[in-house]
């Protein structure tokens, strides 16, 4: 087998030990997950000892099972098979580069046409072949595209062997597989972090973590004395130096200014506990002094070398950042909303009783007044009882208008913008509920309104949805959102697959703390009606054909012209 382009996206670390590559996950798996290629690599007797996580995917053959006495042969089209070997044995022999088509059965039986390429990897002395690395491409639609399944076997059997033959011409004369332009490799020299560790060990260290901690000087030792070999040009591009990788190279590690001391000593922890791979996460300084987080991966082989592989993650870490500072920032408004409800509720439900009492304490006053001279005592309470409730009432008055007296902004806002920031912004909800999320939202629809409320209400609407559907099977969760425009005006639905609302429920949900969850506030659907209120629109509440609930509203759009 082999694996084409791929080569110019893989590394030098190859671990002679198949042993090894069974205990740890495959190193490439975790940096090539944007690549769909299928990683693999070969001892020097062309045996496969490892296949990546991708061709379980693509086969439903885990990969352990596949490498198991050759077992991945079972999925090789039998006509494809005599010359895919007839090739891979021409390049053993050779120690040259191989490249073949082969159609490959994939989980839902149907065959595929793959790419397959694989270069040898020398000795750095003799020229030998030490192990043997490559990849597979899914190239079956662009094959099928141009010639129909019997002519692409004729012409690329007939191809591959002229190739070959060229190929066979050729050895390969580099010791770096690493030319991928998006992947940072450095190789590391860790003898002489072996000697000292073994040196710790025969001293009587069994714990290196805890003995490192009491000694932090002990850690700039060990670190310091890792040496740079190799350096690829993505990495040198990625760490901000433009020459050439000369002071990566002519510098440790320690000293690089790329504060990996945290990878360092993680690298160190493992080599002295026999572990072969250290993945993980780092900010790291470039050249210019700027911020470069990256996921990385280090290799450790049983020549203690380390193969260390870091891709630059920075805008996806920023991103990650900026949707939760937007989950924190929805959530200090959702607090506010519900304060703001909370207030008006109160005060409107405590009026109508402070009203009632002010005027019967009124008409007791009235009364008083008619009565005897002894009733006349009672009089100057009563005024103080009347004084004290038309205050009450003033308070409650001032509060609800200082809630009131600071409305909300609102402003042209695309409302199909909102709805599509929805996915990301409830990223974690969603998988944590396993619901599908399914938008419709056709470009144009302004409204006018406010922002944070718009993502208020279709938060609320859709977490009310999504624990709504806790009983329902995790293959039948789903949510749809939907904007329809109906002439000047746009139809907001929001739906969901689960039991539904009980119909005698239906005119009290929207009431101020009524709720039927046990840890329920009662505001939040409330909350929903009152923004669409300020909007124009009125939230309304139905089965959802099909089971489920619908809530749907309509608002006016803001025109052109």
């Amino acid at each position: 087998m082999g694996g084409g382009s791929l080569l110019a996206r893989a590394w030098r670390l190859l671990r002679p030990s198949r042993a090894t590559r069974r205990d740890d996950p495959v190193a490439m798996d975790a940096l090539l997950q944007c690549v769909p290629t299928i990683f693999w690599t070969a001892g020097a007797d062309g045996r496969i000892d490892h296949l990546s996580d991708r061709f379980a995917e693509c086969t439903g053959m885990a990969s352990d099972e596949a490498v198991r006495g050759d077992r991945w042969k079972h999925l090789v089209h039998p006509e494809d098979m005599p010359s895919m070997e007839a090739q891979w044995a021409c390049a053993r022999t050779t120690g040259s580069e191989m490249r073949c088509y082969f159609r490959l059965r994939w989980r839902d039986g149907a065959y595929r046409w793959m790419q397959s390429a694989g270069r040898p990897v020398l000795y750095g002395t003799d020229g030998g072949v030490l192990r043997w690395a490559g990849g597979l491409s899914d190239v079956d639609e662009a094959l099928r595209a141009r010639h129909s399944v019997q002519d692409v076997s004729r012409d690329l059997h007939g191809r591959a062997a002229a190739e070959q033959i060229e190929v066979a011409r050729m050895r390969w004369r580099y010791r770096s597989l690493f030319h991928e332009p998006t992947i940072g490799v450095i190789e590391l020299d860790l003898t002489a972090v072996w000697a000292k560790l073994e040196r710790l060990r025969a001293a009587g260290v069994t714990a290196l973590p805890a003995h490192l901690d009491a000694r932090p000087e002990l850690v700039t030792e060990l670190v310091g004395a890792a040496r740079t070999v190799e350096v690829n040009p993505a990495m040198v591009t990625m760490l901000g130096f433009t020459d050439g990788g000369a002071y990566l190279l002519n510098n440790p590690p320690s000293r690089n200014r790329i504060t990996a001391r945290g990878p360092l000593r993680r690298m160190v922890e493992a080599l002295f506990a026999g572990e072969h791979r250290v993945t993980g996460t780092a900010e790291l300084t470039r050249a210019d002094g700027s911020r470069l987080v990256v996921t990385y991966t280090v290799n450790l082989s049983e020549d203690h070398t380390a193969y260390s592989t870091l891709v630059d993650i920075t805008a996806q870490h920023d991103a990650a950042e900026l949707r939760l500072a937007m989950q924190e920032q929805l959530a200090r408004v959702s607090k506010a909303s519900t304060v703001d409800a909370l207030s008006i509720s109160i005060a409107h439900e405590l009026n109508q009783p402070l009203t009632s009492m002010r005027i019967e304490l009124a008409a007791l006053a009235r009364q008083a007044q008619a009565q005897d001279r002894p009733a006349a005592a009672l009089q100057p309470g009563v005024e103080r009882l009347v004084r004290q409730c038309a205050r009450l009432a003033a308070i409650v008055e001032r509060t609800r208008d200082r809630v009131l007296a600071h409305p909300r902004e609102r402003n042209r806002v695309s409302l199909s913008e909102v709805v599509r920031q929805l996915p990301s912004l409830l990223e974690h909800e969603l998988a944590a509920h396993q619901v599908r999320l399914h938008l419709t939202a056709p470009e144009g629809l302004i409204v006018s309104a406010d922002a944070h409320d718009l993502q208020q209400l279709f938060v609320n609407l859709a977490m009310n949805a999504m624990e709504a559907m806790a009983a329902t099977p995790p293959a039948d969760r789903a949510l749809w959102i939907d904007l329809v425009r109906q002439g000047e005006r746009v139809r907001v639905r929001v739906a969901d697959s689960g039991p539904g609302i009980d119909p005698a429920l239906w005119p009290m949900i929207f009431e101020p703390f009524f709720t039927t969850k046990p840890e329920g506030l009662g505001m939040g659907l409330r909350i929903c009606r009152t923004i669409v209120e300020t909007m124009g629109g009125d939230l309304q509440a139905c089965r959802r054909e099909g089971g489920g609930a619908l809530f749907e509203f309509c608002v006016p759009l803001v025109l052109e012209g």
